[in-house]
């Protein structure tokens, strides 16, 4: 419909805005709505090609107070938009006869309110309200932008539910905030309380084997009181590191340290003089060799922890 309206006459996008809002109204008990901007409603003309409509029609809606992100995302995402590069952050996954895992995607999206927003292709997914109500609450507790979000199994698709991927999840959605990679060799299981302080979950040994299995060669889980010192000393024996910590703080320390001390570092190369480089750029100066920060950092988050395209 913002597509078909997007090519019409200049006034016809207003009067339907104004329609919609009042058929809002009605749908609400007669609550009042964000009242409808003309001026903010106009269409530019000279714009041609359908997703650029889209845009600007939803730019109208967000700018007369509608949180209208994930429509958007959405109506682009079916005609076509290919989405900005993504956080993928491993979970662990227990079934009846093993661990499994999935990946999960956040996509920081680029304007308007906050929301947190289900991929159009996966929201049909059957999902459990724990895990739905665990990655709301952690996307809630760690940023206000607005994040598309989905899981990707690694295998056949199996109903999901439980709020064991509560530290994965918010360590991805803290992660972009602070804009930080995420080491995607890294499985992180573990249940994050309000206070920030994590609690063991169920059947951690099998989703460690399982992400040993998927090449992985890092894990943190929670400390426990009554977990044995030999549960996890198979994996040990064959490489794999287990942290056991207790706060959701220390998780990200341990998933993030390695690549987020990178990005510090080229910052400091990217931040001296000309006049004073690096040894190693063997007399060139910094702003001719190196990216500006940002679009290290952009190209450092790319390449460690998003799906290769």
């Amino acid at each position: 419909m913002a597509a078909k309206a997007a090519h019409t006459t200049e006034d016809a996008w207003p009067r339907m805005l104004d329609r919609w809002r009042a058929a809002a109204t009605d749908l609400r008990g007669g609550n009042q709505v964000p009242e409808a901007n003309p001026e903010s409603c106009r269409l530019n003309s000279k714009l041609s090609e359908p997703q650029q409509r889209v845009e600007e029609a939803y730019q109208a809606l967000r700018g007369s107070g509608w949180p209208v992100e994930a429509l958007r995302c959405w109506t682009l995402y079916w005609l076509g938009w290919r989405l900005p590069e993504c956080l993928r952050i491993p979970i662990g996954v227990l079934t009846s006869v093993s661990g499994v895992i999935e990946d999960l995607y956040l996509t920081p999206l680029e304007s308007g309110p906050g929301e947190l927003v289900e991929h159009p292709e996966w929201a049909l997914r059957q999902l459990g309200q724990t895990l739905l109500d665990t990655v709301r609450q952690q996307w809630k507790g760690q940023t206000q932008r607005s994040v598309l979000w989905w899981l990707v199994p690694r295998g056949s698709p199996i109903q999901l539910d439980g709020p064991s991927l509560g530290a994965a999840a918010a360590t991805g959605f803290g992660c972009i905030e602070q804009d930080l990679p995420y080491d995607r060799d890294c499985l992180i299981t573990a249940i994050v309380r309000e206070d920030g302080s994590l609690e063991e979950v169920g059947g951690e040994k099998q989703k460690l084997e399982a992400a040993f299995g998927c090449g992985m060669r890092k894990a943190v889980v929670a400390v426990s009181k009554v977990r044995k010192q030999t549960d996890f000393a198979s994996l040990r024996a064959i490489g794999m590191e287990v942290a056991e910590v207790r706060t959701l703080a220390a998780a990200v320390e341990f998933a993030c340290r390695l690549a987020g001390g990178l990005l510090k570092y080229y910052h400091m190369l990217v931040g001296r003089p000309d006049a004073n480089p690096a040894a190693f750029v063997f007399g060139h100066k910094p702003s001719g060799v190196l990216h500006p920060a940002r679009s290290i950092t952009a190209r450092a988050t790319a390449s460690w922890s998003a799906e290769p395209r």
